[in-house]
């Protein structure tokens, strides 16, 4: 018997931007050279930037589960070059109580 139960909001097939032809959305659209070199280092700014746009806008819809859906469409090789690897480390983050 059931004493209780904790509803969540959550959208189980959020897409990533990987695959940049669907994506209507400039800020996040995502560029070939995902970490470019500045000053002779790689530098994810911008990167980093767009996964923390897309845990605001997850915030602020008030999502507590995400499934995220990745078809794979990205030929980057590099996982520090991929949107979902920034995803997950920015998501360390996130204060839910005060946004991203």
């Amino acid at each position: 018997m059931y004493q209780e139960f904790h509803w969540f909001k959550a959208d189980f097939q959020v897409q990533t931007p990987e695959d940049g032809r669907h994506r209507n959305d400039a800020d996040l659209r995502l560029g070939n050279l995902r970490r470019p070199r500045i000053n002779g280092e790689l530098n994810a700014g911008e990167l980093i930037s767009k996964a923390r746009t897309f845990l605001r806008r997850c915030y602020e819809l008030e999502l507590q589960i995400i499934g995220i859906t990745d078809h794979n469409f990205s030929a980057i090789e590099d996982p520090q070059d991929w949107f979902l690897t920034q995803l997950v480390q920015q998501n360390k983050s996130v204060d839910f109580d005060h946004g991203v």
